[in-house]
This record gives C-alpha cells, structure tokens and sequence, in this order.
C-alpha cells in the first residue's frame, strides 16, 4: 500500500520486522476496533516516509556525507521529566529539536531544512546508550532523575491509560508485573 500510495519501491529489509509487529499487533495486543485502524494508519504513513527518504538519499547521495555534530540528548526513565525538559530546550532557536529519529532521518532534515545541531529525546536512548556514543562520538547526554517508587507508580498509572484506549480489557495486575 505504501509503495502505490508513494509510486515508489524500497528494499525488503522491514518486512520480517514488519510482519513480526503486524502478527503481535493481531494475536497478542486485543486492538478494539478504532485501534487497529490508528495503528494501521500509523504503519502505513511510516512505510512511506521510509520510501520518500531512501528516494531522496538515492536522488542526493551526498545526504550521507552530512556531519550532525554533537547532538544533545535527553534520557531517563519515564515519568521524569524527560518530555518537559526536552519541551523547555526546544524553545532555544540555535537547536532542531526531533522527538523520535534515526541518524538518516536528522540528515535528509538538515540536508532539507537546514540547522546544525539537533536536541533529540526518545524512551529507547536509555538502553541505547553504546549505540548512541558509536554514532555520535560528541554527544552531549543529560539525565533526568526523579524518586523511583514515584515513576514506577506514575509509569503504571500511564500505561493502564493507554492501555485502555487501545485494548478491550486492561488486566491492571499485568500491567504491575510489566
């Protein structure tokens, strides 16, 4: 759907990830109805960016070549002020501010929009912190901290939530032991 709706035609490399999100999505998640329907529009415009992107870098190969010198990023556990501080940053107009991103996605947009140096925030940089120091040797880590029995309370809260507009039934004691 995504390569109709784009005209365009990428490699297969997502599809097994993509089939193993879709099966998990299906069989394990109990989606109400409207759910399924959000997260397959998600999929979809996520498919297509991916194509517009691996076009672009096909069509301007020197995308690849961009440095993103020294980014800032924000890490820490949820529910600890990370969104708030990342909120507060952004405001400063010498930053470029992206909530969720990958190195390839920061250079077509500064190859497009412009700006040299990025402030980024995501819940997956907390586990990812090797990674993120391979790929950008100067970055700039801050850590937020907050009394852990508060987040892991306020984190629980959170996901019976969000649980409850996606699913048909919200087991709370699960979401305690996740």
């Amino acid at each position: 759907m995504a390569m109709q709706k784009t005209g365009l035609f990428g490699d297969d490399q997502f599809r097994e990830p993509l089939r193993m999100l879709v099966d998990a999505l299906e069989l394990e998640a109990e989606l109400n109805p409207l759910s399924r329907i959000l997260w397959r529009q998600q999929l979809l415009q996520l498919l297509m960016t991916r194509l517009l992107v691996q076009d672009l870098v096909i069509h301007h190969p020197e995308i690849l070549e961009l440095p993103v010198p020294s980014p800032i990023v924000i890490v820490g556990l949820p529910r600890t002020g990370t969104t708030h501080l990342h909120n507060l940053l952004s405001r400063d107009s010498r930053l470029r501010s992206l909530p969720y991103w990958k190195r390839l996605q920061l250079q077509v947009l500064q190859w497009s929009r412009g700006g040299t140096r990025w402030m980024l925030k995501s819940p997956q940089h907390l586990e990812q912190l090797r990674p993120l120091l391979k790929v950008f040797p100067d970055v700039k880590i801050v850590q937020t901290h907050r009394d852990p029995v508060t987040v892991t309370a306020s984190f629980c809260t959170m996901l019976a939530y969000v649980a409850r507009m996606y699913t048909e039934h919200v087991e709370l004691l699960e979401v305690g032991r996740y």
